[in-house]
């Protein structure tokens, strides 16, 4: 099973996306750690960005096909991003889960502020993301962020999944 656990930066969907993971006893895959074993932190270009994305599916494919449940953590902001790891794992017949993290703006900005340990992406590449952001057209669960409802949403996850399989 491929879950995608995708928002925009300051969303609060890596750190959701690694509990998840965790809780599944699933293989996190994020891209902002691939960003940075890659040599990329900080480069943006959609250039850079392909290459992490084509990285996390790589990657991704290789655990699934050892018989792992992956969560990948990304913005996959754009539709053809979420259509190469959707196609990847369809081609090799596993299911795909989509969930959106969504906060508002102000906790955003809040958590962009910080110093964070998963990302180097500030305010800046959020409102860039956002306005180059492809309306998701897939079914997916949406998940609303805050700083107190990681456990609630957890369990709505949880249950998403169960209820689709």
């Amino acid at each position: 099973m491929l879950i995608i656990v995708m928002g925009l930066p300051g969303s609060g969907k890596s750190y959701f996306a690694r509990r998840l993971a965790k809780q599944l006893g699933a293989v996190y895959v994020g891209s902002d750690e691939l960003r940075r074993k890659m040599g990329l932190l900080g480069k943006y270009k959609i250039e850079n960005r392909i290459s992490v994305y084509n990285e996390m599916i790589k990657t991704s494919k290789e655990l699934l096909i050892k018989g792992e449940d992956v969560v990948m953590d990304g913005t996959f902001y754009l539709q053809f991003m979420r259509d190469m790891a959707i196609c990847m794992a369809k081609t090799l017949s596993f299911e795909v889960f989509i969930i959106l993290v969504e906060a508002e703006d102000t906790l955003i900005g809040q958590r962009l502020s910080m110093p964070r340990e998963d990302s180097e992406a500030d305010l800046a590449v959020h409102y860039q993301i956002k306005g180059e952001f492809d309306p998701l057209s897939e079914p997916h669960l949406l998940i609303q962020s805050t700083n107190e409802n990681l456990e609630e949403n957890l369990e709505k996850a949880k249950h998403f999944l169960e209820k689709v399989n």
